[in-house]
């Protein structure tokens, strides 16, 4: 049975304005009051990988580690600031992105209800997905880019989805089930670097040491999407870098990414895209 927390937030939309990984903070650094003053403008999202550092909640006269594992969910009006401490600088995933209820564009004291501060031991987990979702808006933006849409879409579901965890004020996965996370999240990454490897989901689950029917189920609770599904899009995605960007025939890149027929490979790929890849690679790669 559906939860009133997941009931809620399927209303909810998210449109990014900025999504990157940081720079390492300087040692001592400290942004102030005023920075996040002048900087929290729109919703924005922290995870720290890497790092000491302290924030300091005067609002609630409070004080919270800052450490690998942290989630910061910010919005404007926060009496806070932030510090580095320790050897080792901090380092973070953000986000700044606004908030809608279908069409409507909504006001801070309107979005969904998520605590500043938040931590979790599926560190792993929490890094990859937030990964894809940079690597997905990434490819959006490219120049030439004449896409569908669907990475914008992937992304704030994987995005929509860690927040509703952080909403439930609980691990993505139950604490036995942390290695499950972890295995299924080396098989995703292997696929994505190398979908030629994979000829079938059953490949994928091997890899992650789960039968087929037990790696379906993970997949689908973990990234709301079938292996079968993921394992199209990492083929095409990787076509279609490979006929932007090189000289390769379409039946070599159909090769190259796994398929054993050029026939296939060309259905699949207008299916996903909705235009064939000669037409794609017509196009042209953008001037770098």
């Amino acid at each position: 049975m559906q939860s009133d927390i997941e009931e809620n937030w399927q209303h909810f939309r998210f449109r990014f304005h900025r999504a990157a990984c940081s720079e390492d903070w300087p040692k001592g650094h400290l942004l102030s009051r005023d920075w996040f003053e002048r900087v929290l403008v729109d919703f924005t999202f922290w995870f720290f990988f890497r790092g000491k550092g302290v924030l300091i909640d005067h609002t609630n006269g409070i004080s919270h580690s800052l450490h690998p594992g942290v989630c910061l969910c910010m919005r404007p009006g926060l009496d806070i600031e932030a510090s580095q401490s320790g050897s080792e600088p901090l380092k973070d995933f953000y986000f700044h992105l606004s908030v809608f209820r279908g069409d409507t564009l909504l006001s801070p004291k309107e979005w969904p209800e998520v605590p500043l501060y938040s931590e979790t031991d599926n560190i792993i987990l929490y890094e990859q997905v937030l990964k894809r979702v940079i690597s997905l808006l990434t490819e959006q933006s490219l120049p030439g880019y004449n896409g569908d849409g669907s990475e914008i879409l992937s992304a704030e579901f994987l995005f929509k989805g860690l927040l509703l965890d952080i909403a439930r004020k609980k691990e993505p996965l139950a604490e036995g089930n942390h290695h499950q996370g972890q295995m299924i999240t080396t098989a995703l990454s292997a696929l994505y670097e190398n979908p030629k490897r994979f000829s079938s989901v059953e490949d994928l689950a091997e890899v992650s040491g789960y039968s087929s029917s037990h790696f379906r189920a993970l997949c689908l609770k973990l990234t709301g999407e079938k292996p079968k599904d993921l394992l199209v899009k990492a083929r095409i995605d990787q076509a279609k870098k490979l006929l932007l960007y090189t000289d390769l025939t379409i039946g070599m890149i159909a090769e190259e990414v796994g398929y054993e027929s050029i026939y296939y490979f060309s259905k699949q790929f207008k299916e996903v895209t909705g235009i064939t890849a000669s037409a794609y690679k017509k196009q042209g790669a953008p001037p770098r």
